[in-house]
């Protein structure tokens, strides 16, 4: 079993004061830490073929058979050996050309939670810019890989080989400034289209919408699918209006749209309501051109408090009142409830929907967030972390709200830090139970399940104001 403490120095224990939020001891480097673990992710495929050496052979049959496919960013090659060094590669050359057009870079370090200067020589930036192009230039490499061998079908982001390939071409040509490489897989996304029924975003037609989102953020490209957009955005939201009136005699009826999965009205991020509606918050002006449509969203965002436990916990799906409330994480429960109530702030400026995000990120995630399930981003401890830093987010927009409409020019708080503290507590814990939660999942090196979720959970610690949940927030 393979030691991954060696990665990283011996970090001391959380200091925790009755009635706040954490504190905690330095950490010596995350930068050096995110290398170290980023590499040892790296050495574990074979790049050339995009195989988890550890289970070739069930990766193999599982493609055939409908399965999780190797290749997908959610557990497969695609997530670790592309995604990791296209978002490591495009940090250090936007942290070099601030450097050197500003004269430094503005940096969180994570042991004192204030920001720096940076001074670094002028040898030093070349050599990061040098070292960011090379992952960039890997990353677009590996994605190549995969679509010459890759005869996948699915339509997803997260799930989708050829889709997720082509997305990550797509925005890693561009940031390489090779336009019409990058104007060629925007193309081909496009053409895949998107024949899915289903809705939800780790298999169906949200999904390929992720992709699409995926793509306007990376290339500075409002415009791109618009066309496609809006119609699926049409198919979802009439088939959420369509199972909300079908459905009626059996559930509440406060939930003006609704979609199922086998039957089922799954309220989660991935495989439910959460998602879908998350997904159409990203597509807003699409959303907006039918008549009552966001009305409609903001309402079932509202009423899916209805729809919680007693502790403010999502339950898993429609109707499931009498069921254990122990779901904590972004597939089922709080944390993609709290993503979507984010959101709906950013997009309505409601501030009701920030509170209560905040709210149930007290009660339940602060609380029983920290899983025995692994470091990964569905059901482990860095997705529910990344909640924190989304409604640090969440408040640094509030503040910015707030000064833009204030007439007497009054100071207003940094109510952010706290998220930031939390999610430095929740990294902390990974980093000293690592070789106990490594292990857990099936798919320890993977971008959802493994240990590359939780490298860009470090990464992202160090500039939380431009950190995103990987594939999940554009």
């Amino acid at each position: 079993m393979e030691d991954m403490r060696r990665c990283f120095p011996v970090v001391g224990p959380m200091i925790h004061e009755s009635g706040t939020s954490p504190r905690h001891r330095p950490i010596d480097d995350y930068d050096a830490i995110v290398s170290r673990l980023s590499s040892i992710c790296w050495d574990h495929y074979n790049d050339d073929e995009g195989y988890d050496r550890t289970s070739r052979r069930r990766r193999r049959s599982s493609s055939s058979s409908g399965g999780h496919h190797r290749h997908s960013l959610y557990v497969g090659s695609l997530g670790p050996c592309a995604y990791v060094r296209y978002r490591l590669g495009g940090s250090l050359l936007r942290r070099t050309h601030r450097a050197c057009g500003g004269g430094g870079g503005r940096r969180w370090t994570c042991s004192t939670m204030t920001t720096t200067t940076t001074t670094t020589t002028t040898t030093d930036y070349d050599t990061e810019r040098r070292r960011g192009l090379s992952m960039l230039r890997d990353a677009a490499r590996i994605a190549d890989l995969v679509l010459e061998s890759s005869d996948d079908l699915r339509i997803t982001l997260l799930e989708g080989e050829r889709v997720g390939a082509l997305a990550l071409s797509a925005v890693v040509r561009h940031a390489l400034g090779d336009r019409a490489s990058a104007n060629r897989a925007k193309d081909d996304l496009l053409d895949i289209g998107a024949s899915s029924r289903r809705r939800i975003v780790l298999y169906g037609r949200c999904g390929y919408l992720h992709a699409i989102a995926f793509v306007r953020s990376g290339t500075n490209d409002d415009e791109y699918g618009q066309g496609a957009a809006a119609r699926i955005v049409r198919a979802v939201l009439l088939e959420g209006e369509r199972t909300s009136i079908e459905t009626r005699s059996t559930t509440s009826g406060d939930m003006p749209l609704l979609w199922t999965w086998h039957g089922k009205a799954y309220l989660g991020a991935i495989h439910g309501v959460v998602g879908i509606l998350f997904t159409l918050l990203c597509f807003r002006r699409e959303v907006s051109s039918m008549g009552g449509a966001m009305d409609r969203i903001r309402t079932t965002i509202t009423n899916l408090d209805r729809h919680c436990y007693a502790s403010g916990n999502l339950m898993p799906s429609l109707g499931n009142e009498s069921g254990d409330d122990r779901l904590v994480h972004l597939c089922h429960g709080a944390p993609g409830h709290v993503l979507l109530l984010v959101k709906a702030y950013e997009v309505f400026d409601v501030v009701s929907f920030l509170e209560r995000a905040e709210e149930i990120a007290r009660g339940v995630i602060c609380r029983r967030g920290l899983l025995r399930k692994g470091l990964g981003l569905c059901h482990g401890i860095s997705g529910n972390a990344y909640c924190f830093l989304s409604l640090y987010r969440g408040r640094r927009l509030w503040e910015q709200r707030t000064r833009e409409s204030s007439t007497s020019g009054e100071t207003i708080s940094d109510k952010g830090d706290e998220w930031i503290r939390w999610a430095h507590t929740f990294a902390r814990f990974g980093l000293e139970n690592v070789n106990e939660l490594f292990h857990v999942p099936d798919h320890p090196y993977s971008l959802y399940e493994g240990i590359s979720g939780f490298v860009m959970l470090l990464h992202d610690l160090g500039d939380p104001d431009n950190s995103r949940f990987p594939c999940f927030e554009p």
